[in-house]
């Protein structure tokens, strides 16, 4: 089950706030069912749900939301909400999509080239940061290191 985050700096804003309440249900709904890239094909959940069209276009006239001529859209501020360590990632199947798309300096995607530069796929953190950083393996015990078990007397 994927984790997803949402940044208070993007959904607490004055233009955020400002959008029908409808709209900003969607913008949480397309959040929740993205992909780790923050790419989805909005119609399915739209439909689902119950969501209109218009509630579409108010996220795309804002700039949440970056469409694309397949009808995939990706969230504009996805990599603000959500970091994807790399034992999880799994990369989006919208290759041709993203590859269209640029980082700005605050992360937020862009389709501007002028605004941004053109995205590095190591984006995400490295490894597993929970993942204790020192293992005592059989090699490193040596032949000659026996521990005691507690039966032995």
């Amino acid at each position: 089950m994927a984790r997803r985050m949402f940044s208070l700096d993007i959904v607490g804003s004055e233009e955020f706030l400002t959008m029908p309440v409808t709209s900003q249900a969607l913008y949480f709904h397309l959040g929740m069912n993205a992909d780790d890239d923050g790419f989805i094909q909005p119609k399915l959940t739209m439909r689902k749900i119950g969501f209109t069209d218009d509630d579409l276009k108010v996220l795309l006239a804002k700039r949440f939301l970056l469409p694309f001529e397949s009808g995939v859209v990706v969230i504009k501020h996805w990599l603000i909400h959500n970091m994807i360590r790399l034992d999880r990632y799994k990369p989006t199947r919208f290759s041709e999509e993203k590859q269209k798309l640029f980082l700005k300096e605050n992360k937020a995607y862009t389709d501007n080239k002028d605004n941004g530069v053109a995205l590095l796929p190591e984006w995400q953190p490295n490894g597993n940061q929970a993942a204790p950083q020192v293992r005592l393996g059989k090699d490193r015990l040596g032949k000659d290191n026996k521990i005691p078990l507690a039966c032995e007397g």
